[in-house]
């Protein structure tokens, strides 16, 4: 029987067998650049990968990892490019979206400007034609104004010429008369007040509607045509103090015209005659005073 063979004795590995144990083979390289082309996916970086995946089907074309890898690059970067159109195309298709709001915006707009600058040359004219009509009817009451005050001074002087036949009769007569003026005098102040109020609270329902009319009719009611017509109107000096309860009829009549007066303009004229012929009225001076407020306050 033969005998056994001794061990080898310990022998220090030469160069050759180092690098046959640590070289890297095909299969292990493109194992290792599959895994690098994984981390690369998972960090998003798509060209790289692939670039990986394609060098590890190269040294191993066999590499089922390696193939599967490149197919999921490619399917993500199809993703990607999917979605890049998509949103290219949306991007697009809001583009067009704001363009068409942009330009129905634009013809509202030239549209609203259109009807807005139809409607102002509406309203001038509309403006223009009441301002005529407030002007023919101010020329209308000033000369009916004048006729009224012409047939008043004629029944003035009418009634003086009868006072000098009978002037004891009249004087009789007069302080009859005068008592019965003071007590309705009296009686109608009383009542003025109480219309003063209502109107006061029927002015204040109607405010927006005079102020628009106050402005069709602001040519009319100028304060120096007021003057210019005051001066024209201006009644001659008051009768003689014997005289004065005609006089007193007159303001009073004066008086009752201006409470009925449709124009601030026509209320002033008329209670300036009534202050002419009856100076020492003052119920007559305080309405003179509010009706030339009234007036004074109206827009130009």
């Amino acid at each position: 029987m033969p005998a056994a063979p001794e061990p080898a004795a310990d022998v220090a590995p030469t160069a050759p067998d180092v690098a046959a144990e640590t070289a890297e083979t095909p299969a292990d390289q493109a194992a290792r650049l599959v895994g690098e082309g994984q981390t690369l996916l998972r960090d998003g970086t798509l060209d790289k990968a692939l670039e990986k995946a394609k060098e590890a089907q190269a040294l191993n074309p066999g590499n089922a990892e390696a193939a599967a890898l490149q197919k999921r690059i490619e399917q993500e970067q199809a993703d990607a490019a999917a979605r890049a159109a998509a949103a290219a195309a949306k991007a697009e298709a809001d583009s067009k979206a704001a363009a068409e709001a942009q330009a129905k915006q634009k013809a509202a707009d030239e549209a609203a400007a259109k009807l807005q600058a139809a409607q102002a040359e509406k309203a001038e004219a509309e403006r223009k034609k009441a301002d005529e009509k407030a002007a023919k009817q101010a020329e209308a009451d000033r000369k009916k104004q004048e006729a009224d005050a012409a047939k008043a001074e004629a029944a003035r002087k009418k009634a003086e010429a009868e006072a000098t036949k009978a002037d004891e009769a009249r004087k009789k007569k007069e302080d009859a008369a005068a008592k019965k003026a003071d007590e309705d005098r009296h009686r109608a102040d009383e009542e003025r007040k109480k219309a003063v109020e209502a109107d006061k609270a029927r002015k204040a329902e109607e405010a927006r509607k005079k102020k628009e009319e106050a402005a069709a009719k602001k040519e009319a009611a100028k304060p120096v045509k007021v003057e210019k017509v005051e001066k024209a109107d201006k009644p001659p000096p008051p009768p003689p103090a014997g005289e004065a309860n005609d006089a007193q009829k007159e303001a009073a009549k004066f008086a009752a015209l201006a409470q009925k007066a449709t124009t601030a303009k026509l209320k002033v004229l008329y209670l300036r005659k009534a202050v002419d012929r009856d100076p020492a009225n003052g119920k007559f001076k305080q309405m003179l005073k509010d009706a030339e407020a009234e007036l004074a306050a109206q827009p130009n």
